[in-house]
């Protein structure tokens, strides 16, 4: 897979706010608040900047 290369202002276009805290910012979210908290969703999850798998539940 190729280097997804963006300016920070096409980053924060394409992400959301957190989604750009998180993965531009070294952010985290908080804890137990995230969307697969309660309950996973099976399949393969993926980066949201460059389409990645990144692991499977």
């Amino acid at each position: 897979m190729s280097k997804v290369e963006k300016t920070e202002a096409e980053w924060r276009e394409k992400l959301t706010p957190e989604q750009y805290h998180v993965t531009r910012e070294k952010g985290t979210e908080r804890p137990f608040t995230g969307d697969y908290q309660v309950e996973p969703v099976q399949g393969i999850y993926h980066c949201i900047c460059c389409g990645a798998p990144l692991f499977e539940n």
